[in-house]
């Protein structure tokens, strides 16, 4: 079996069980964000349904950061019950820390490049998202670099596609990088991404990996976004 075939593979497993966009389409940040957020559990058309549907029922995303949940639950039912579990709580708090950090509920900023300040703030900023899941932080780099979707292959991701046989031992992460760019397709590239970062940051640990909880749980139960306890 070719790479080809096998990364085409894991690509569709992880799109069925996590979602995803297949491009980086939006010109304001803060969509891109609450998109991404959308397509946990669901696909990138039903993500920018919902988007639309909340552009059309709110003023702002501030005024969706003070409202209550079941209206944001009505304004993103689009998505289906399934997909639609937990998305309002996730959306509310990532709109309120945005406001609590930046004073403002809008991410513009991070579009600026080459201020200190703004540096800063885009590192708050994405410590944040990993705390909710690591696929946001690095899809929205992705975003902020030209829209691009480099694979960034650190310690676990690497780990994470070494127990899964498809590099051989010995394979640098430039190298991994390099196979898998070469091999996948824009969209193809942004789902691995998307449903990669997530297994090897919260199942493929280092000791101990919880594999079997990857496979096993139903559709959608595990969630790319976690909202606050």
């Amino acid at each position: 079996m070719t790479l080809k075939s096998e990364l085409s593979k894991v690509v569709g497993l992880l799109e069925r069980k996590y979602g995803g966009v297949t491009s980086l389409d939006r010109d304001n940040p803060l969509d891109q964000l609450i998109v991404l957020i959308l397509s946990s559990a669901s696909n990138q058309k039903k993500a920018i349904e919902a988007l639309e549907g909340l552009r059309g029922r709110f003023v702002d995303w501030n005024e969706v950061r003070v409202t209550a949940l079941h209206d944001i639950d009505k304004s993103i039912s689009s998505l289906g019950v399934k997909a639609l579990e937990g998305k309002a709580s996730v959306i509310r708090d990532v709109l309120g820390a945005i406001y609590a950090r930046f004073n403002k509920v809008d991410l513009d900023f991070c579009l600026e490049k080459g201020d200190k300040q703004n540096v800063r703030r885009r590192e708050r900023l994405f410590n944040y998202l990993a705390e909710r899941s690591p696929a946001l932080p690095a899809l929205m780099t992705c975003y902020f670099d030209d829209r691009r979707a480099n694979v960034l292959v650190n310690g676990s991701l690497g780990r994470m596609l070494g127990r899964l046989g498809l590099f051989k031992k010995g394979h640098t992460p430039a190298k991994m990088r390099k196979d898998i760019e070469a091999t996948l397709d824009e969209g193809e590239r942004l789902v691995f991404l998307w449903g990669a970062w997530q297994v090897a940051e919260g199942l493929c640990h280092r000791s101990q990996p919880d594999c079997r909880d990857s496979t096993s749980r139903p559709h959608g139960s595990v969630g790319p976004v976690r909202p606050r306890e």
